[in-house]
């Protein structure tokens, strides 16, 4: 799939065909030995296993609660999660990055569910709290060692159960940036990304092409922003998501990254969200002070900005029994924002969405094709529905058609793809909020086209050859390439049908000469969503002036042992000429007998056996510029052993008449040597044999060959007569064949 120069689409290895990979590619390591500070650890299922890179992948729980670990697992989100003392892990199946107390941190290989277990590499298991890892090769003893690791007991059937989802909500990991994703959005500078000084600070001033930040010193610092900005906002304890920069706002905490050029690339900003009911809210000198029904007060920037149910307003417009959103910066721990979501009004008992559903099916989605999603819940309320990891989808509104029914279509953008993909809907009345409900059928989106590799011949190059090998490589990490839809034009001319094409590259070798000058090509890729990706490059074929002709004589007949073969080409003069006659001889110095005319010869050994050789010719100039052509006629030689000549007829066990014809395949010009027996049983009880004859026949210069008709002569009194017919055959060289057998009957 083909990433667009600009946007990091975020799209990881399709967790299935990874499962698959690993399954089929690993060594199930039923010898390896995992210990916790020198006690084993017992899997009861799936144990570990080797992955071809050489890393240890074993089950996820069994070690983590063996290193005093709690383990939760989120089916609406695969999400697992582990909790040791202070440090906090999350992770998503079939992601590379995981996130060790909200920081992510790269998997060598994703998080997969094998045979019911969830498998991760042993290194990131263990390193996420600290643990020293040592592995034995010898041995197979992968040792662990932990402080204060203490396991976690069990109680009851199955391992710590997670909460109930109305008590927490569900919260979806954001994919972390890995080295392609940088390199995608800033393709002209990635390498110098972590080695430029950050600067943090809290945002005073934004706009689409610059910020201003108060730094740790107090003086204000304006940066210009990136092309490809990348904004990550965390809010609370949550992990990082994506966001745009319309998402920032002033006051909150940032930390930027700068490219190579000094401008912001990463923007990393911070901020405490508390959402409550209004009991007053009075200025106090440089601030203003929140007091809510519930918990303690809250300190509020005089410059906040403040919105009215979505629209610009004032501090002093806030009005006691609001209910309203704080945005508090996690430094000075005063909100920089206030949002009032609505005022206070008798509650709702209860708001709930019962069924998050969709249209797009089982096929895969494309750029440009709509989806609709529905939503069933509370009647009479405010919904959002929102697709993780999918740009413009983070917020879509809920219409709701009739009561306690809604709905929401998406056109998908290009640039993006997803695997699994799940909508989340949240419906609100009044004061409360339901808890967010996932879709019970995920989905995928593939609007990336194909990606295309190297092609050759490459961009710009120069060739004397008329009938250069055109070869290239393509790959789809979606839906996967469709391949009755590869097209490969040549200067107008639709050669697909003449072209090699396989699940992972194409290759294509011209019929006729390319005419000189300069050669367009183009080649088209298509996946089975219906994405397409198309290249055009273009080479030349340069007049081939320094090697004219080529010829090889004789031409008429396969050469037998001490036959001369005699080469002649015409070329550029004073230039050096090597011949070359299939696979065995190579380089063979040519002489140029006259101005541009070089001659050489090559004498038939006993031991060449040769079958359509093809005889070329290459010649170098003073300049170092090369030409090789063939010449119009290939060559065989029969002079070394034939190889076991094929009978053809009678096939074995076939029924003859009194008469038999015997013939077959071998070496072209060889000498057939047949013999032919028969035996049998007298009076149905002795044994008996003997000789038919023996006979010779020659094969032709296709290596055809067929004996005279042989006389099945045998005694009266014989029966259950079966005949066997051992043949041979010699080259040219004297050098015989293995014998080849047929058995018939009469």
């Amino acid at each position: 799939m083909q990433a667009n120069s600009g946007k990091i689409t975020g799209m990881k290895k399709a967790f299935l065909a990874a499962s698959l990979a690993l399954v089929s590619g690993a060594t199930w390591a039923q010898s390896i030995v995992v210990t916790v500070n020198g006690s084993a650890v017992v899997f009861p299922k799936q144990g570990p296993l080797q992955a071809p890179d050489g890393s240890i992948l074993v089950p996820l729980r069994e070690v983590f609660e063996s290193l005093g670990a709690a383990v939760q697992f989120l089916p609406q989100t695969r999400t697992i999660t582990a909790s040791r003392g202070n440090t906090n892990i999350s992770l998503q199946l079939g992601e590379s990055v995981g996130y060790v107390s909200g920081k992510p941190k790269s998997l060598t290989t994703p998080a997969q569910n094998i045979a019911g277990t969830t498998m991760l590499p042993l290194r990131f298991i263990s390193e996420a709290f600290g643990a020293e890892v040592k592995w034995d090769a010898n041995a197979r003893l992968v040792a662990i060692t932990l402080a204060g690791a203490k396991p976690v007991v069990k109680t009851g059937v199955g391992a710590v159960k997670p909460p109930p989802a109305e008590e927490k909500p569900i919260i979806i990991p954001v994919k972390g940036l890995t080295p392609d994703e940088i390199k995608a959005a800033n393709p002209t500078a990635p390498v110098l990304i972590a080695k430029t000084e950050g600067v943090s600070g809290v945002l005073t001033a934004i706009s689409a092409t610059e910020l201003t930040i108060k730094s740790a010193t107090g003086l204000p610092e304006k940066l210009s922003l990136a092309p490809e900005v990348i904004v990550l906002v965390k809010v609370g304890t949550a992990p990082q998501v994506r966001q745009e920069l319309s998402a920032l706002k002033s006051g909150d905490a940032v930390q930027i990254k700068r490219n190579s050029q000094g401008q912001a690339f990463v923007i990393e900003a911070s901020y405490d969200e508390r959402i409550g009911t209004l009991k007053s809210l009075e200025a106090l000198g440089d601030r203003w002070i929140a007091l809510f029904t519930e918990g303690p007060p809250a300190e509020v920037e005089t410059q906040a900005d403040v919105q009215k149910l979505s629209k610009p307003s004032s501090l002093s417009e806030v009005r006691p029994g609001e209910r309203v959103s704080l945005r508090i910066n996690p430094v000075t721990h005063r909100a920089v924002a206030l949002a009032v979501l609505e005022i206070e009004k008798p509650a709702t008992s209860k708001v709930e969405v019962l069924k998050v559903s969709h249209n797009a099916g089982q096929k895969w989605v494309k750029a440009g094709d709509t989806i609709t999603f529905s939503v069933t819940g509370t009647a009479a309320a405010k919904g959002i529905l929102r697709v993780p990891g999918l740009s413009g989808a983070e917020a879509l509104p809920l219409v709701e058609t009739t009561p306690g029914n809604y709905v929401t279509n998406l056109t998908v953008p290009a640039g993006t793809s997803l695997k699994d993909a799940t909508a989340l809907a949240t419906l609100t009345l009044e004061a409360l909020s339901s808890p967010t409900v996932a879709s019970a059928e995920t989905f995928a989106i593939d609007a990336v086209g194909p990606t295309l590799g190297t092609l050759t011949p490459t961009e710009g190059s120069e060739f004397t050859d008329p009938r250069p090998n055109f070869t290239g490589t393509y790959s789809d990490q979606g839906s996967g390439l469709d391949a009755k839809k590869m097209q490969l034009m040549v200067n107008g001319e639709d050669v697909t049908a003449r072209a090699i094409f396989t699940g992972t590259f194409f290759t294509y070798q011209p019929q006729t000469d390319l005419a000189p000058g300069p050669i367009l090509a183009k080649l088209t890729a298509h996946d089975t969503a219906g994405n397409e990706t198309r290249r055009e490059w273009r080479f030349t074929v340069l007049p081939t002036t320094l090697l004219k002709s080529v010829v090889a004589l004789p031409d008429d007949r396969p050469l037998n042992f001490g036959d001369v073969l005699t080469l002649k080409a015409l070329g550029a003069p004073g230039a050096k000429a090597t011949f070359s006659l299939g696979v065995k001889v190579k380089d063979q110095p040519l002489k140029e007998d006259s101005p541009g005319v070089y001659v050489g010869t090559y004498t038939v050994q006993k031991q060449d056996v040769m079958v359509a050789a093809p005889v070329t010719v290459t010649v170098t100039d003073t300049r170092g510029r090369t030409a090789t052509l063939k010449a119009a006629n290939a060559i065989t030689v029969t002079a070394g052993p034939p190889e076991t000549p094929i009978i053809d007829q009678p096939q074995q066990g076939a029924s003859v008449g009194a008469s038999v014809v015997l013939s077959g395949r071998c070496l072209p010009n060889a000498t057939i040597k047949v013999t032919v027996r028969y035996a049998g049983k007298r009076a149905s009880i002795l044994a008996a044999s003997g000789l038919i004859g023996e006979y010779s026949a020659k094969a032709d210069a296709n290596g055809r060959w067929a004996t005279e008709p042989i006389l099945l002569r045998v005694p009266k009194e014989l029966t259950g007569l079966v005949f066997t017919a051992e043949v041979s055959a010699t080259g040219t060289g004297g050098k015989g064949s293995s014998t080849a057998t047929v058995k018939f009957k009469k």
